[in-house]
């Protein structure tokens, strides 16, 4: 239990400090990171994806993104103030992403020991 709360904050803290970068697939690693706390895949891939997605949320907000996220979706639909929308969906490829490199990280877990939950 308290392993998969240290993956998340781990997990959330490196995705962040990897959405700095011009390397931003990085994100990846930070999953496998985070995934290597968990002896159970079907806890790591939620977990870290939410992990993952919670990382990228705090770095729009903090970087205040908001103005160049309605560009974005003005020149995309047109309409203003749609920069939610745009913030979603990068959240939620960072989710998927997250979800994928956690998936890999408790692989790795598995392997290293040579154990396989039942």
């Amino acid at each position: 239990m308290i392993s998969g709360f240290i993956g998340i904050l781990t997990n959330s803290a490196l995705a962040y400090v990897f959405s700095m970068q011009p390397n931003w697939y990085l994100v990846l690693a930070a999953g496998m990171v985070g995934g290597f706390f968990f002896r159970h895949k079907r806890w790591a891939f939620p977990a870290v994806g939410a992990g993952v997605g919670l990382g990228w949320l705090v770095y729009i907000w903090r970087q205040d993104a908001w103005l160049m996220l309605n560009q974005v979706a003005e020149i995309i639909t047109g309409s203003k103030e749609q920069g939610v929308l745009i913030a979603g969906i990068v959240v939620g490829i960072g989710i998927i992403m997250g979800a994928l490199g956690g998936s890999v990280g408790c692989g790795l877990r598995q392997l290293a020991t040579g154990k396989t939950p039942q």
